[in-house]
């Protein structure tokens, strides 16, 4: 997978001068390219940090030693903390699991964390907004990651940063970078241990989504899918080590070329990889001035120096073009939803003036409300409603039915008479009150009739006039 901080000799901003010597010194510590070393750049290009023993470090030009405490380390290693941020001239350098964190003024190298060594972000994206550092996605105990995690300073420990919107695929062939106020992340949407299970992996499409995160409001955004052919020129980001960033700009190094990719501007530019310019030689670049400086590994597998002007990188151009294309399913999605929205707010208003003018009892079966004038109706007991529901549901109910509700099982029959005709006698003066009628103006809301076939049973329905159902 890619990575922000290369896994190599990833170069720092540095002055012309001090560069010249800059391969000896680096040979004298680390002899070979393949040597298992950490390169990371110096805030305000003032050199950079090479790993070069288990629990020491080179400040190069500077040329001092520092050392990590054994206690501090425990079984980790110092080319273990692969992460870095600059933040006010100082660095800041944590695990490649997440956890542990130094900070480095070019005085002092500490640990200035209450954490543990979490092993729970490998292949994350680091990225820092308004002086805090964040770390995202990575993989660990066994599953990949899509949250995102910042370091407090003041409680000295990592806490989970909250986000809405879509997030991007789980995955760790990703990469990303902080532009302004917000982090852009360059997902494989086939991950490759997916990839792996076909026979022939060439004939698998790579598919590139682009994801936005707002950093002011904490949103994920789908902005759109990178063109297929693009992506299989790009390559396959789990296979691609090089990476590294420049100004607003994320720079991809693959066998198919080199690639600067613009996310703001959704813009892609493509340049020839010639040699050492290559993926070939483990080359780590990074920009100085208008070019770049970088390591490379030669045929005698040793390092030496890269210098590149602007006007070299302008003839290696092969051509741009855009990066992504909006996705399709987002705006039709976001269509339709918002026709939804629109089209259920239309129902609800159409319902809450029809509710609101209704002038009768509104008996609402599936929530068992009853509503008048738009507002629930609690002054009926739980028996009253079941009467009510049982009539909205039935439209007509025999006077026995409602014994059977309000009657016990062992009431005689004058009892079970009793009972209903005082819930009747209730629920006809609660009715009334509602409708503010005088006793004299009082109608039958329940109306009593005789059954059409059975002379002898009497039964009861909701009187239209006062009741509506719904």
């Amino acid at each position: 997978m890619m990575k922000l901080t290369v896994k190599f000799f990833f170069i720092a901003l540095i002055l012309g001068q001090q560069v010249l010597g800059q391969a000896t010194v680096l040979q004298k510590h680390i002899s070979v390219c393949d040597h298992d070393s950490s390169v990371i750049p110096l805030p305000d290009q003032q050199g950079f940090l090479i790993s070069i023993s288990d629990s020491t470090l080179l400040d190069y030009p500077k040329g001092t030693i520092l050392t990590m405490a054994s206690e501090d380390l425990g079984r980790e290693f110092a080319k273990d903390f692969e992460y870095y941020y600059h933040i006010d001239g100082v660095l800041y350098m944590v695990h490649s699991g997440g956890g542990v964190v130094y900070a480095y003024d070019r005085e002092t190298l500490e640990r200035i964390d209450d954490s543990f060594y979490h092993h729970n972000q490998y292949s994350g994206i680091p990225f820092s907004y308004d002086d805090q550092i964040y770390l995202y996605g990575g993989q660990g105990l066994f599953m990949k990651k899509n949250f995102i995690t910042r370091y407090d300073f003041a409680l000295r420990e990592w806490l989970e940063q909250e986000t809405t919107g879509q997030r991007p695929e789980v995955t760790i062939d990703q990469a990303g970078i902080a532009v302004g106020d917000y982090f852009y992340v360059i997902v494989d949407r086939i991950q490759t241990d997916n990839r792996e299970q076909f026979s022939n992996q060439r004939d698998v499409p790579l598919n590139y989504d682009i994801y936005r995160l707002d950093l002011t409001q904490w949103h994920w955004q789908l902005m759109g899918q990178v063109n297929p052919d693009l992506a299989d020129r790009i390559q396959a980001l789990e296979v691609n080590d090089h990476g590294f960033l420049n100004g607003n700009d994320l720079w991809v190094i693959s066998s198919g070329g080199l690639f600067q990719l613009d996310f703001v501007h959704n813009n892609v530019t493509e340049y020839e990889s010639r040699y050492p310019l290559d993926d070939d030689h483990a080359l780590s670049i990074s920009n100085i001035g208008d070019g770049f400086m970088g390591l490379y590994c030669d045929s005698k597998n040793e390092i030496n120096l890269l210098a590149l002007s602007a006007a070299d990188l302008e003839d290696l151009k092969v051509g741009s073009e855009t990066l992504y294309q909006a996705n399709l399913d987002l705006y039709y999605n976001t269509i339709v939803k918002v026709i939804g929205l629109l089209f259920l707010t239309v129902l609800v208003l159409i319902l809450v003036n029809e509710l609101r003018f209704e002038q009768r009892l509104v008996l609402r079966l599936k929530s068992r409300g009853v509503l008048f004038k738009s507002r629930n109706i609690k002054v009926f007991s739980d028996l009253e409603v079941e009467v009510l529901m049982a009539l909205a549901t039935g439209q007509e109910v025999s006077f026995g039915a409602v014994e059977d509700m309000v009657s016990d099982q062992n009431d005689s029959q004058s009892v079970r008479i009793k009972k209903r005709e005082r819930l009747l006698r209730l629920l006809q003066e609660k009715i009334a009150t509602l409708f503010n009628h005088e006793p004299d103006e009082r109608e039958n809301y329940l109306q009593v009739y005789t059954h059409q076939t059975d002379k002898r049973s009497r039964m009861l329905r909701l009187h239209p006039d006062f009741f509506k159902v719904m």
